[in-house]
């Protein structure tokens, strides 16, 4: 598709309307500005918290079997016999 985007200027800002049938990717835009192009990209979603999150999945498993009582929880109210 090579349909052209029309720029418009609204005080110190330039608003970009694509055409008919174009749609960002997502709700933010990477803008890279070369010699004689614009390009916009989707930026991509930091996911580096998942890592962060089994890495401490991982640490509290390990401090819970290394809790003195880890392999025997008992409690009076409740019978399950």
């Amino acid at each position: 598709m090579n349909d052209n985007a029309k720029v418009t200027r609204d005080g110190n800002r330039d608003v970009i309307t694509l055409p008919e049938g174009v749609r960002a990717p997502g709700e933010e835009l990477r803008v890279e500005v070369g010699k004689d192009k614009l390009v916009l990209e989707r930026v991509q979603a930091d996911m580096g918290w998942v890592d962060r999150l089994e890495a401490l999945d991982e640490d509290a498993a390990a401090a819970a079997l290394e809790r003195p009582d880890a392999g025997s929880y008992e409690r009076d109210d409740l019978d399950l016999d």
